[in-house]
């Protein structure tokens, strides 16, 4: 059973017609510890365009593929500094979600049964400053030991630059045209 727990006592014993000298070799024990397992796999998607000065947002999902149930199921996102203002909800009942220093979010919930989900949304306004690549992912765990390789799916998302080169040179506004010929 997916939730056994303890251990698994298999004993072999042999005999024959034929007398044996040594009879209290016959019958060997072995004996396997036990834990449930849940594995907890995570995918994040960028479900915005990441413009600087505008609002970002992902959706994360952590489906339970089990064979057990996941005992304090839990999502680490340590969001990038040039997100501000960052708030995390969960759209699925029994799961509380806070943002602490950082902008680490953090969202639990009590028992995530096998072949369950959870949805995340985390959202924040990308600095207007930004530029690169916006990298984020996130990462599941249990108190149930991982059963298979979970999967941390990476929220790297492109980040568009918008505007021309002659706007580029106006420093006093933000602008660095080196940057914006990088990227181009």
């Amino acid at each position: 059973s997916a939730s056994h727990t303890g251990a698994i006592v298999n004993t072999a014993t042999v005999s024959s017609s034929t007398t044996d000298p040594t009879p209290a070799n016959n019958t060997s024990t072995t004996s396997t510890p036990t834990a449930p397992s849940a594995n907890l796999a995570t995918t994040k998607t960028l479900t915005t365009t990441a413009v600087p000065g505008r609002a970002v947002s992902w959706t994360i999902v952590v489906t339970n593929i089990g064979p057990a149930t996941a005992v304090t199921p839990r999502v680490t996102d340590t969001v990038p500094a040039s997100v501000s203002g960052v708030t995390a909800t969960s759209t699925s009942p029994g799961w509380s979600c806070a943002v602490g220093a950082d902008n680490v979010v953090s969202c639990v919930d009590d028992a995530m049964p096998p072949g369950s989900t959870a949805t995340i949304i985390v959202s924040g306004t990308l600095s207007s400053l930004a530029s690169g690549t916006l990298t984020n992912s996130a990462t599941a765990s249990s108190n149930t030991a991982d059963g298979g390789a979970g999967t941390g799916v990476d929220g790297a998302a492109a980040l568009f630059l918008i505007g021309d080169p002659k706007q580029a040179i106006y420093a006093f506004r933000g602008a660095d045209i080196h940057t914006y010929l990088r990227a181009r």
